[in-house]
């Protein structure tokens, strides 16, 4: 990152909201996301290339399944 961590952790944060407003938006229950900003804190490369900082401003997604597909996973009828 260029910046310091006051600006570059809303930035992550934002970015991340921005995913998950995007995905409650087309269907995904809310219930089942949540969104952390990482900012400079988990870099993936180096933050001394513009590859690297590029590589660095991701939104990574992990959906969580619903109860119910729980439970549909555990007796066998998930569709």
């Amino acid at each position: 990152s260029t910046g310091n961590d006051r600006i570059n952790d809303p930035l992550s944060l934002n970015r991340a909201k921005s995913v998950c407003d995007f995905l409650k938006g087309h269907g995904v229950s809310p219930e089942r996301m949540k969104y952390e900003g990482r900012g400079s804190h988990e870099p993936v490369a180096t933050n001394a290339t513009s590859e690297g900082k590029r590589k660095n401003r991701r939104v990574e997604v992990y959906i969580l399944p619903s109860q119910q597909m729980i439970d549909e996973a555990k007796a066998g009828t998930l569709k």
